[in-house]
């Protein structure tokens, strides 16, 4: 009887070793897919927004400055329909406002 009772706890130390490596591996896998996925979600955020900083906001600043311009040296002319649209994207900084559309 002794050594039942012997080999049920030497049976036992053994799976709770296994089972304590399968909780620690688990639970590494855990954190790693958790920090993967924020690093990930960061990606997703960080990329658009560092395209339009550095690539794409240059390019609009240039776009409406020359459009700007063009609306100096022509006298006020403007695309029609297009003033409403201008002022939105420039934030209200449109000088020249479009009395034809109201």
């Amino acid at each position: 009887m002794h050594e039942d009772v012997s080999e049920l706890v030497r049976r036992n130390i053994e799976l709770t070793k296994e089972n304590n490596r399968l909780l620690r591996s688990m639970r590494r896998a855990a954190w790693w897919g958790t920090f993967f996925r924020i690093l990930w979600m960061a990606v997703i955020i960080g990329v658009p927004v560092f395209l339009y900083y550095y690539f794409f906001m240059p390019y609009y600043q240039g776009l409406s400055a020359g459009y700007q311009q063009f609306q100096r040296e022509s006298g006020g002319f403007q695309i029609p329909g297009f003033g409403p649209v201008l002022d939105q994207w420039l934030g209200g900084r449109n000088s020249i406002p479009d009395e034809r559309v109201q």
